[in-house]
């Protein structure tokens, strides 16, 4: 968010690409300087080589979960990507405004983390499932016939509002398939958001190259649309053992 929201500055302030990028980069330093380290648990060390596998049979458990997780990263690439240029190529947004979109993005991600934990709770995960996905492809959808960049840029507010929530509800429902082996688990269900990265950021840039970003936002509207399907595999843990694992994955 602050980059984004430095970049428009930049731009209306009428700076060099290179005085911006310079700003960034001495933020992001002064942050390095910040950071402090602290020693892991002993439980948590470096992969323990006597640590359970979870077995074949998780890969079939794992793909309702996996699915859902590169269908995110499919939203979430084509949005980071591809969204400021979406604004000044189709939306005709000045360079000030072009980076407004990603910014409200990042603040939709926020608030959705943010506020995911008290609606499980409150309405359970698959309901949660539900309604995000709803959200995250009708904002798809309204991003992709925006009129002009203000309607845009809530539009992207309101994706990452929606999208933001299924991660985590992904990676901690499938650490509960295996409790003993959720860090081997959570490992086989990283390739689908890798797939979900390359996917979106390809295809997205491919479809505006050719001049058709509105499809390129389409296009992951319509996956979002399957998210619900998979909602019944969202569970809440069962147990308090199991509801230990729940934060790691988070």
């Amino acid at each position: 968010m602050v980059a984004a929201l430095l970049t428009a500055g930049v731009a209306r302030l009428g700076w060099p690409v290179a005085g911006g990028l310079a700003l960034q980069a001495g933020i992001v330093l002064l942050l390095v300087a910040a950071m402090r380290t602290h020693a892991l648990p002993a439980h948590r060390t470096l992969a323990d080589a006597g640590q359970p596998s979870p077995g074949r049979r998780p890969w079939a458990r794992l793909l309702p979960f996996g699915l859902v997780l590169l269908v995110v990263y499919v939203i979430d690439s084509t949005v980071s990507a591809w969204s400021s240029v979406y604004l000044r190529q189709t939306l005709a947004a000045s360079l000030t405004v072009a980076p407004l979109a990603y910014a409200a993005y990042q603040a939709g991600t926020v608030i959705g983390r943010a506020a995911a934990d008290r609606l499980v709770q409150n309405l359970g995960a698959p309901t949660v499932v539900r309604g995000a996905a709803l959200l995250a492809g009708s904002a798809l959808a309204a991003l992709a016939a925006a009129p002009s960049w203000p309607f845009a840029v809530l539009a992207a507010g309101a994706v990452g509002l929606g999208a933001s929530v299924l991660a985590p509800l992904c990676l901690a429902s499938a650490a509960r398939l295996s409790p003993t082996a959720a860090e081997a688990v959570l490992a086989r269900l990283n390739l689908f958001n890798y797939v979900g990265v390359v996917t979106g950021g390809a295809v997205s840039g491919l479809l505006g190259s050719t001049g058709h970003f509105r499809l390129a936002y389409a296009v992951p509207a319509a996956l979002a649309v399957l998210v619900p399907a998979a909602a019944r595999h969202f569970t809440r843990p069962s147990n308090p053992v199991r509801r230990e694992v729940v934060p790691e994955a988070l």
